[in-house]
């Protein structure tokens, strides 16, 4: 009966009215800082940026960055999810209606390529990203987006019994195609000229994780 009392009475709608609006400003905020901070990255570099440049460029006070991130580094790391995240919706974009197995895994892997090799993004998530972060940090945020995709593909690509031995040969496979896609991205937003070798590259590197040439 309180319930019904509570969604019937004025004064309780006001509270959730100004409950919603600070849970939508804090929300406002905390994208605020991750875009600022990120063109700053972007630009500058994770290290040549300061805490009080996001500041000035948001607007926003010290209290208001710290009520969302523990230090610049967790900030650093919200930034490096929002870039995980373009490019997991890249591989959708680039794999959707895609029936075959192979196909799907050649079209993700070079939507990843392509959208990672872009220098911006390039500096944060794969120059800065493992320094910053530490490698194992780095590694667990790469497994937790890319890799977990890139190794559902390769599964997909290879027939036959879910052994042991079939599962490290996936591993492996995945692991080696990862390594080589993110180090064709930095090589390539290095010079955009590089693109078109690093995607015969990465055709070559498909072949042998997932036995079957690209068409």
């Amino acid at each position: 009966m309180s319930n019904d009392l509570d969604a019937r009475s004025p004064a309780v709608r006001p509270v959730r009215s100004v409950r919603t609006r600070k849970a939508s400003q804090a929300a406002a905020s905390r994208a605020k800082l991750i875009a600022s901070a990120r063109r700053l990255f972007e630009a500058k570099g994770y290290s040549a940026t300061s805490t009080e440049e996001v500041l000035q460029a948001t607007g926003l006070t010290r209290g208001a960055l710290y009520h969302h991130f523990r230090d610049k580094q967790a900030l650093f790391a919200a930034v490096c999810e929002a870039i995980h995240g373009e490019l997991i919706e890249a591989i959708e974009r680039a794999t959707d209606g895609t029936v075959d197995a192979h196909d799907s895994l050649r079209r993700g892997s070079q939507a990843w390529l392509m959208a990672a090799a872009d220098p911006r993004r390039a500096r944060i998530l794969l120059v800065d990203a493992p320094a910053v972060l530490g490698t194992q940090a780095w590694r667990e945020v790469d497994q937790r987006h890319g890799f977990a995709a890139l190794r559902q593909a390769v599964k997909l690509t290879r027939s036959g019994r879910d052994t042991a031995s079939s599962r490290l040969k996936v591993d492996a496979h995945s692991v080696a195609l990862n390594g080589a896609i993110n180090e064709l991205a930095t090589w390539v937003a290095g010079d955009a000229s590089r693109l078109k070798p690093a995607l015969a590259a990465l055709d070559a590197v498909l072949v042998a994780a997932a036995g079957k040439p690209p068409g």
